[in-house]
């Protein structure tokens, strides 16, 4: 029998238990509300990001009254201040629903990155994990306290970190975990901080679904047990592969238009000599802090493309930059130009006196280009154009004979001045055969299209942060004055110039089209391809093609130029001209007291009166300016801004679509060598501007711009957009990709656009070290593929180049593709095609590694793969990092593809 005493403690047991049940309930069903509140307050973090101005510091710290005053104060990182005991505002943890990471998925728990981040709190850089940074980022939005759980309590700073007020606190085992687990990375010695606590947070379904840390950790034990082993190589079967030309597929020696790999054998172990180098070198000019952390906007899907929002005055890099000022100097020595054109005819300029001019002399030479030949001109004397008979000033006779003028004239002083002349004669027969095109197709009922004007501004090696450097004016005219998107995730398809112009005006690679590349066989000029300029043609437009730098032009150093001109008004004869005659400086800025951006921009204006009432095609590009220095980009600030603010004076923004785009970013100054620098050069600028009316009567298109502003987009898909002008609201047909004005997939990715992995800007990155076996061996099998076959291709390239032998490892990092791999096969314009190699496994590891090469001391960039069967498969995508100067200039012009893996033999002596 039970006791009495014993039931009434079994009764009270049972009580209790059930008052326990009911409190579990309750604190369940609070939590459950709570999940619920996170998922519908979750915002895009690019939109935190853009916030992070705002701080909750409520006094200034001791540590930003040290700062020098010309810092920049719109830091990624925002404040951070471990130093003092200030009270600091609170953030609930209802606005921590998705705290910014330690770093961007795929290196959660890596502990070089951990102990990075730590040395940054300690001093004074906060990191995305950091209370600050989340407190920056998310703004002063405080909610309404009576909306919390009970459970869930705000977040105090102290001066140790974040206390956690929670009635769950964290788990001082996982912290405690994480301090043991820490250690410093073999390539960067960083002093030793303790480890913050983290507050417990609420986990996504998709962190639930697929957590990366286990991916990568597995990826890295994967790569562990394959290094004790020899890197052998086979030759593995060629597969087939989306966007790949009929002649790829037959050919052997035709370059595959996407992805190029060479497969190796005999790749060297870890026995190998040790071509290791300290993180910070006087080659890389890296800051002792490492490498910038770019923040990535969280995204639904596990495969969707997670662009980098760069801070383009991160702290990697600001020791770099360099503020030029807007002035070029060009007035330097060099009188005014008296004489401008205006009607055809020569009249005064603004600064020009009359009084000062010897009218009996004066001659005109018009520039011609020679028939059948884009690298040569000719020169035809008009005289005198003034009437020689007075003195006194009087507009000239009209000069219709060239779009462009040498003028010699002598001042009454008996000095001699020379002034070159651009500006776009109207052709009559053009805007009549205008006029019949557009009223044939009127009568055909072929009127679709919007009917606008283009105009394609473009210069050269300008990514999107350092237009935002370097060009504060024009960027807000854009954000003001005009109708603007802003394609933030616009990137590169190939290696320079050429690719990206290629893709954008003929929606190829430049692999696909006949033959046109220089020191091929087969190979002629490329007036067959399909440029975007026919087609326009075709609708009744006037076309121009403006390109300066007529030495290395995107279609004249690697292609093999145009045997008939390309559009109505072609520039390059007077610029050949003006190279020809040597008459600019060696920056490449000024021409006498003429800042050469201003011929551009003025042929471009002149162009637009010349054709008032016919609708125009225009495409432009600016070599010169800033594709050897960077910073030289600000000069061009203000006359960019004329441009457009003369456009808006006369109304020609009513009626055109302005895109102004770089080809890529900086490719070989010093940023180029900081993770901030690569990611720039594959992000470059692309801004559309479209006329008001225009979004009020097709409101999609305003809607898709918007949309598409975060999304990866390429060249290609600019392409499609041109041609859509020309076919609204029917969608272009046979483009790789789709137009800008329709909406693209948020789950796209580079694959989508037609961007190879090499060039992706949304690969996740880790950081290995130099001395890995994989990487040594793979360095040692890049420089191989350089010598046998790149500089082993001709029997010119064989006498002339210097073998290039590895000369140390500068930095290696392992990343983890955002698709499925593609397939590697032949190889891509700067290497040879007469190989077909196979494809990874799905176990491969994949590698980005920068290495120095002698004699020359060059930096290369190039990605290859690692199989776990120790194969070892190059991309030939490699990439010069370093200014290669004079050093392939025994190969320069007949063999351009290899000028930046050769070494000329007579450098030597």
């Amino acid at each position: 029998m039970v006791s009495s005493r014993c039931k009434k403690r079994l009764l009270v047991l049972a009580f209790c238990a059930l008052l326990s049940l009911l409190f579990l309930y309750k604190v369940q069903q609070e939590r459950t509300d709570y999940v619920t509140l996170l998922h519908k307050q979750t915002k895009d973090f690019s939109g935190v990001i853009s916030n992070r101005d705002k701080s909750f510091t409520t006094k200034e710290t001791s540590r930003d009254k040290r700062r020098d005053k010309t810092e920049d104060d719109d830091d990624l990182f925002g404040d951070n201040d471990n130093d003092t005991d200030q009270e600091l505002k609170t953030i609930p943890l209802e606005h921590v629903t998705e705290p910014p990471r330690k770093i961007h998925k795929g290196l959660e728990g890596n502990d070089e990155v951990e102990d990075t981040l730590d040395w940054l709190n300690e001093h004074g850089v906060n990191t995305p994990s950091s209370p600050s940074y989340e407190e920056t980022a998310l703004g002063n939005q405080a909610p309404d306290p009576d909306k919390l759980p009970s459970t869930a309590k705000p977040l105090s700073r102290s001066k140790k970190g974040i206390k956690p007020t929670v009635s769950n606190p964290v788990d001082s085992r996982t912290s405690e975990s994480q301090t043991n687990n820490s250690h410093s990375s073999p390539l960067l010695t960083l002093p030793s901080t303790t480890q913050q606590l983290k507050p417990e947070r609420v986990k996504t379904p998709s962190e639930h679904r697929e957590p990366s840390t286990k991916v990568d950790d597995e990826e890295s034990a994967t790569v562990e047990s394959s290094t004790n082993q020899p890197l052998d190589i086979a030759t593995a079967p060629s597969s087939t592969q989306p966007l790949t030309t009929e002649r790829d597929k037959n050919l052997d020696t035709e370059l595959n238009s996407t992805f190029s790999s060479v497969l190796f054998t005999n790749a060297t172990t870890g026995t190998q000599q040790d071509h290791s180098s300290p993180f910070s070198t006087p080659y890389t000019s890296l800051s002792t802090t490492g490498e910038p952390t770019p923040v990535y906007t969280p995204t639904p899907e596990q495969n969707t493309c997670k662009l980098p929002k760069l801070d383009p005055w991160d702290f990697s890099i600001k020791h770099l930059l360099k503020d030029v000022g807007n002035d070029p100097g060009c007035r330097n020595g060099y009188p005014v130009s008296a004489f401008d054109v205006i009607g055809n005819r020569l009249v005064l300029s603004g600064e020009g006196d009359g009084s000062s001019i010897d009218f009996n002399h004066v001659k005109v030479h018009t520039i011609h280009r020679d028939q059948g030949d884009d690298n040569s001109v000719h020169y035809e004397n008009q005289g005198n154009p003034f009437k020689s008979s007075t003195q006194e000033y009087q507009p000239s006779k009209v000069i219709n004979a060239s779009d462009f003028l040498i003028l010699d004239y002598k001042l009454k002083s008996g000095k001699d001045i020379t002034t070159y002349l651009a500006r776009a004669v109207p052709q009559q027969d053009v805007i009549e055969e205008s006029k019949l095109i557009r009223e044939k197709l009127n009568e055909q009922g072929e009127n679709e299209g919007l009917g606008i004007n283009v105009l394609l501004l473009g210069i050269d090696s300008v990514s999107a942060a350092n237009f935002r450097r370097k060009m504060p004016k024009t960027l807000n005219y854009l954000k003001t004055a005009l109708k603007t998107y802003f394609m933030s995730g616009q990137t590169v398809v190939g290696d320079a110039t050429t690719p990206a112009l290629t893709a954008l005006l003929t929606g190829l690679y430049e692999t696909e089209p006949p033959e046109g590349r220089q020191g091929y066989s087969n190979s002629a000029p490329i007036d067959k391809w399909p440029w975007i300029m026919k087609l326009y043609r075709e609708r009744g437009y006037v076309t121009m093609m403006a390109e300066d730098d007529p030495t290395m032009g995107a279609f004249n150093l690697r292609l093999m130029g145009f045997e008939d001109p390309p559009a109505h008004h072609y520039m390059r004869p007077f610029w050949l001209a003006l190279e020809n005659k040597r008459e600019r400086d060696e920056p490449g800025l000024c021409s006498r007291s003429t800042f050469m951006v201003n011929y551009t921009l003025d042929y471009i204006l002149s162009y637009f009166a010349a054709y008032p009432d016919t609708p125009k095609f225009t495409y432009s590009f600016m070599s010169y300016l800033a594709h050897a220095h960077p910073n030289h980009l600000s000069y061009a600030d203000n006359d960019i801004l004329r441009l457009l603010h003369t456009f808006v004076e006369r109304n020609h923004h009513n009626n055109t679509m302005i895109v102004l785009f770089g080809d890529h970013g900086s490719r070989n100054d010093e940023v180029r060598n900081t993770m901030q620098g690569k990611l720039e050069e594959r992000l470059p600028w692309l801004s559309i501007s479209i006329p008001d009316w225009l979004i009020r009567k097709f409101p999609p298109i305003g809607s898709a711009l918007q949309h598409n502003q975060g999304i990866i987009s390429s060249p290609f898909d600019m392409h499609a957009t041109l041609r859509h002008i020309l076919t609204y609201p029917k969608g272009p047909e046979g483009e790789k990709t789709q137009s800008l004005f329709t909406p693209l997939s948020v789950t796209r990715t580079c694959s989508d656009a037609g961007v190879d992995d090499h060039w992706c800007p949304c690969l996740e990155f880790t950081e290995v070290d130099v001395k890995s076996p994989n990487v040594v061996g793979g360095a040692e099998m890049v420089v191989k593929y350089i010598n046998d076959v790149i500089l082993n291709r001709t029997e010119l390239l064989r006498r002339s180049c210097a073998e290039v032998q590895l000369k140390k490892i500068v930095k290696a990092v392992r990343y983890k593709p955002n698709d499925k791999l593609q397939r590697f096969s032949s190889t891509n314009q700067d290497s040879d095609g007469a190989v077909n190699f196979g494809e990874p496994t799905s176990d491969s590891s994949h590698y980005r590694i920068n290495f120095m090469t002698s004699p020359g001391d060059a930096l290369f960039e190039a990605s290859l793969a690692v199989r776990n069967d120790h194969k070892v498969i190059v991309n030939p995508s490699i990439s010069r990092t370093n200014v290669y100067g004079n050093q392939p200039s025994c190969i320069l012009r007949k063999e351009p593809y290899a000028r930046k893996f050769c070494y000329c033999k007579d450098m030597k002596h």
